[in-house]
Parts: structure tokens; C-alpha cells; sequence
């Protein structure tokens, strides 16, 4: 297996350990952090998840679309001695844009629905926004120095 492989194969088992990822963002207020439910594309170069139009995130991500999202296998060492030492930790920062009302929408609904069913209702509301972050790297770190990092293929990397 090809260390990109690799990297690509340890992204996708922390997304299936990590269903919600905690979402940074910066505002005028200063730096926001949101717990959100994330769903990822097939290719790893995209990541979506729905907000309230109403809220600090929203009009954080407006104002600034620069964002990084953080997820970590945590559940997966609980209450194991050393665990700290154990746990990987993956930042994805990119750009995000707010979906209009369409087919991409619509499949990104679906997508964010088959990995989070208690969304229904919430996904589809008219208050709601859903946004779309293009992936520009992502870096994963585990035991407490070993660093790797990816780049989307549509992003210039090979």
C-alpha cells in the first residue's frame, strides 16, 4: 500500500470513529469552536454539516470562510492506561461555502441524513444552512509526534 493510500486509509477510519468534529471558526467576537455532525465525501475532499442561520458559526462562516475541523479517535482508548499517547488527532482546514437550494444540496442532505438520522427535520428546515468545506489539507497526528499530512488530489497533490 502507497503511503498516500495509507494517509487516505487512516483519514477514512478516523471519520468512521469520529461522527461529529469540532468546528473552528474566527468573527469579529473572536475564535468559535462548535461541536458538529459531519458527513465526508467519497474522495476525502469535501466535508458538509448544517447550522442555524441564527447563530455565531454562521455568521462566522459568512463573514470568513477559512475554517479548520477537528476530530480525534478518543472513544476508541477510553479508560485505557496512557491513553493520551494512544489517541490520533485530524485537522482539515479549508474554505467553506454555503449550499443554495439544488441538486448538490440535495445530495449533500442525503449524505449528512445516511450518517445522522436524528437530523431529520433539522437538515431540511428553511432556517437552516447547509455548508460544504473544500478540503485544501488535512493533518493527522498520533502519539503525540508522528505527523502526516494530505492534500486533495483536485488541490495539487499526487
Amino acid at each position: 500500500m502507497s503511503a498516500r493510500s495509507t494517509v487516505e486509509q487512516r483519514i477514512r477510519d478516523l471519520y468512521a470513529v469520529a461522527p461529529f468534529g469540532v468546528l473552528c471558526t474566527q468573527g469579529a467576537d473572536g475564535p468559535f469552536g462548535s461541536l458538529m455532525a459531519c458527513a465526508y465525501s467519497e474522495d476525502l475532499a469535501q466535508v458538509a454539516f448544517s447550522t442555524r442561520r441564527e447563530t455565531h458559526k454562521h455568521a462566522h462562516l459568512i463573514a470568513d470562510p477559512r475554517v479548520a475541523l477537528v476530530f480525534d479517535d478518543r472513544p476508541l482508548h477510553h479508560g485505557e492506561p496512557g491513553a493520551i499517547a494512544q489517541v490520533s488527532v485530524m485537522t482539515v482546514t479549508g474554505q467553506a461555502r454555503s449550499l443554495s437550494p439544488g441538486a448538490e444540496r440535495d445530495g449533500w442532505t442525503t449524505r449528512l441524513l445516511e450518517r445522522h438520522p436524528a437530523l431529520r427535520g433539522f437538515a431540511d428546515d428553511p432556517e437552516v444552512a447547509l455548508f460544504v468545506v473544500a478540503i485544501e489539507s488535512v493533518e493527522i497526528v498520533s502519539r503525540f509526534e508522528r505527523a502526516e499530512r494530505w492534500t486533495p488530489p483536485a488541490n495539487g497533490a499526487g
